[in-house]
């Protein structure tokens, strides 16, 4: 049999397998069933659709099973287990053992969404908690071989496959907020030369907790593509990294031509990549990150207190890296509180030096970066953020201009453009856009200069060099009703309409 479901009566067993195992993901003819079981094949080249409401995490008789894998623990390179529970996914099985099977692959899988997936958190921490690792024991303890728990809504792990939702996920953290235990949840996943496609509404809520981690759509494969054509909305008291598409592979695609939005304490990511890829946002992406609760406590580094549209990560593996480029809308905003670290920083485009790496990354914005900040601390925030972690003082984020839209102001002041904890910033040939705000006076005159320009936010303590400023240029965005007065020797400009 190429499909199997869990839980349920053998009747609607057999009504189920005709829905969700039809090589005909329209359905055609067949019922939408108010309620049906989780979807997993074993079989290369078939098809699963879920045109009912899928509900994990409530019932007794879950479909939960473990992989193992290899972790740095303190005793060196040690076996572990994850545990994983998903809606719908295509995993070669092994029943006796109730393991991923690491010696099968499956390919060629289409799972489809076009009904309803709720997930719950609580019921499969409680059921494993005992036997999940916990990060704030004082060493590691053997008796507890599960490293994390995962769940998932569409998972595919094998080669050239298509995921798809056009209902809706919804996926609620309902487990205890004071859990150390790692929690993550996927509401889509895919692996190598995958597509996996948001058409429909994706959505996260609940309580969560300090060690929980939140995907949207996660690329675990080289070649893939995602796309989010749909929503994604994150809306959580208590998270440790949150992220509504991520690529930790190379030569993938991944594209917002949606809405992502986002309100969550800790890391709030866009879009990230990690390889070679295409990276771009035609869309709508607003992200906000709020204060912990009262009585809880961040468990993120000083390094990765951040919230940004587009995340992009220097390492010691990539030999090349993309422009990422904005041709949408990024609304990018912290709420602040006494309670959130002053490291905390705002960015709609992230650069991040974690290693020695001298290859150039690019960035283009032809949309708008909207930013902002509200409570009693003041947070570096800027339409691009550049930083170097400690053990690359040497180093610094290699990036070239290639073109960028911006409302004009004095940036000297507001020093929120280009935000630098160590940069190389290349302007040879590039062309930065003045848009004309609606409070501006006509003729106002500002300098552009590279000081301006260019924040150094980390007192001398990282590397901040430019070079060919001489070869920048300044244009109106719209110069049909709007005319640039650019002042090459004295480095300022201003603007009136025509």
């Amino acid at each position: 049999m190429g499909c199997k479901l869990f839980k349920g009566s053998l009747l609607s067993a057999v009504v189920l397998f005709a829905v969700a195992c039809s090589n005909d993901d329209n359905g055609a003819g067949m019922p939408d069933l108010p309620v049906s079981d989780q979807l997993h094949t074993e079989v290369s080249g078939t098809t699963i659709t879920n045109t009912g409401k899928i509900v994990v995490g409530l019932s007794d008789d879950d479909f939960i099973y473990s992989r193992v894998t290899s972790v740095l623990k303190t005793k060196g390179w040690q076996p572990r287990l994850v545990t994983d529970c998903a809606a719908m996914n295509d995993i070669p099985y092994l029943e006796d053992k109730n393991e991923v099977d690491p010696t099968r692959s499956v390919e060629n899988v289409t799972l489809v969404n076009k009904g309803t997936i709720e997930i719950h958190t609580k019921k499969i921490l409680e059921l494993y908690k005992e036997k999940t690792y916990d990060p704030e024991a004082e060493e590691d303890d053997d008796s507890r071989p599960i490293e994390y728990l995962r769940m998932f809504g569409l998972c595919s792990t094998g080669k050239n496959c298509t995921v798809i939702n056009e209902g809706t996920i919804e996926i609620y953290f309902d487990h205890d907020p004071n859990t150390p235990i790692w929690v993550y949840c996927f509401a889509m996943a895919g692996g190598q030369g995958s597509q996996i496609i948001n058409k429909g509404t994706i959505r996260f809520r609940g309580n969560g907790s300090r060690r929980t981690r939140i995907r949207g759509i996660a690329i675990t494969g080289a070649g893939a593509t995602a796309i989010n054509e749909g929503t994604m909305d994150i809306d959580v008291d208590m998270a440790e990294d949150s992220r509504m598409i991520t690529c930790g592979e190379d030569k993938c695609t991944i594209i917002n031509e949606g809405v992502m939005k986002g309100y969550v304490p800790g890391t709030l990511f866009g879009m990230t990549h990690y390889g070679t890829n295409t990276i771009l946002n035609r869309g709508s992406i607003n992200l906000t990150s709020k204060p912990i609760p009262q009585g809880q406590f961040s468990v993120l580094e000083d390094a990765i207190n951040v919230v940004c549209a587009f995340y992009n990560v220097y390492n010691q593996n990539r030999k090349s890296i993309p422009p990422m480029v904005n041709a949408g809308t990024v609304t990018i905003r912290i709420e602040g509180s006494e309670t959130t670290a002053d490291s905390f920083q705002g960015y709609g485009m992230f650069f991040d030096l974690i290693g020695g790496n001298r290859v150039t990354a690019g960035m283009i914005n032809d949309g708008i970066i909207h930013l902002s900040q509200s409570g009693p601390k003041h947070f570096d925030m800027g339409e691009a953020g550049f930083q170097c972690r400690d053990y690359a003082t040497d180093f610094a984020c290699k990036v070239k201009l290639g073109h960028w839209k911006t409302e004009l102001r004095d940036f000297s002041k507001t020093r929120d453009l280009f935000v630098a904890k160590g940069l190389d910033l290349d302007f040879t040939d590039s062309y930065i856009d003045l848009v004309k705000p609606t409070d501006y006076q006509d003729d106002t005159t500002y300098g552009v200069a590279p000081e301006d320009l260019i924040y150094e936010a980390s007192d001398g303590k990282f590397i901040c060099n430019y070079s060919g400023y001489d070869r920048l240029y300044f244009r109106a965005a719209d110069p049909e009703n709007v005319t640039i007065n650019w002042d090459k020797d004295k480095k300022t400009v201003s603007l009136y309409a025509k």
